[in-house]
C-alpha cells in the first residue's frame, strides 16, 4: 500500500494552506507568483522562509516599507527590489550564496547537486522525512528552469518515492489541497526527461536538477 508523507506544521482549513510565522500567527504560507516581485525562485524561497518562521507576513506587504537596518530587511530589499525579471532563472548556486550572506545567522542553507538522479531523490527524501521543505529545481525540455517548494511524498509498498507534492508559486494554490503540484518519479530515470510535472490544467515531461536545503541555525 502507498503512503504519503507530509511534514509537520501545516495545517489546512477554510483559510487555505497555513504556516505559523515569525510573529507565532498562523498565516497562509501559499505566496501566487505575481504578488510580490521577482522570480519563481523567490516566492518558493519566502514560503520556505514563511515555514521556518524566520518571516512574518506583514513582510510579504509590498506597500510597506522593509526596514533596511535589519539583516531580514536587507535580504527582502535585495530579493524584492534588484532580483526582479530574471529571464534564465534565479541559480541556486547564487541563492545559496546570498541566503547565507544576508540572513546566515537566522538560517543555513545548502545547494545540493549529482548527475546521478537517485542521489538527487535520496536527498529531497532526507528533507521530507526530517521534516525539510525542499526548494527543488525543475526543468523542461523546450528550455527554462522552474522552482518549487516539495513538502510530501509518496512511496510505495517498498519504501520508494513514487511522487513528490509541492507548492508551485505559478498558478493558484488549491483551496482543498495541500499542494497544487505533483512530481511522477516513478519511471525510469534513463530518459534526459524522464518525469512527469502535473497540475491541474497543465503536464510536461522534466527533469530534475539542484535543489536547496534551508535549516535554522541553532
Amino acid at each position: 500500500m502507498n503512503q504519503i508523507h507530509l511534514i509537520k506544521g501545516l495545517k489546512l482549513n477554510n483559510k487555505g494552506l497555513l504556516v505559523k510565522d515569525e510573529s507565532n500567527s498562523w498565516v497562509q504560507i501559499y505566496k501566487r507568483q505575481g504578488t510580490l516581485d521577482g522570480a519563481c525562485a523567490v516566492y518558493v524561497l519566502v514560503m520556505n522562509l514563511l515555514y521556518l518562521g524566520i518571516l512574518c507576513d506583514k513582510d510579504m506587504n509590498i506597500y510597506e516599507k522593509i526596514d533596511k537596518r535589519t539583516k531580514k530587511g536587507k535580504f527582502l530589499a535585495h530579493l524584492l527590489e534588484n532580483q526582479g525579471l530574471i529571464r534564465s532563472g534565479y541559480r541556486y548556486t547564487s541563492l545559496e550564496t546570498e541566503i547565507n550572506s544576508y540572513i546566515g545567522d537566522y538560517v543555513i542553507a545548502k545547494r545540493i547537486y549529482y548527475k546521478n538522479i537517485t542521489k538527487i531523490i535520496e536527498q529531497i527524501d532526507l528533507c521530507l522525512v526530517n521534516d525539510i521543505p525542499a526548494m527543488i529545481s525543475v526543468c523542461f525540455p523546450e528550455g527554462g528552469s522552474h522552482a518549487l517548494l516539495a513538502i510530501a511524498k509518496e512511496t510505495d509498498s517498498r519504501g520508494n518515492i513514487t511522487k513528490l507534492f509541492c507548492i508551485d508559486p505559478s498558478i493558484d494554490g488549491a483551496s482543498f489541497s495541500y499542494w497544487n503540484c505533483i512530481i511522477d518519479i516513478s519511471s525510469s530515470y534513463k530518459q534526459e526527461y524522464p518525469f512527469w510535472y502535473v497540475t491541474e490544467k497543465d503536464k510536461s515531461k522534466i527533469r530534475l536538477d539542484d535543489i536547496i536545503r534551508i535549516e535554522k541555525n541553532k
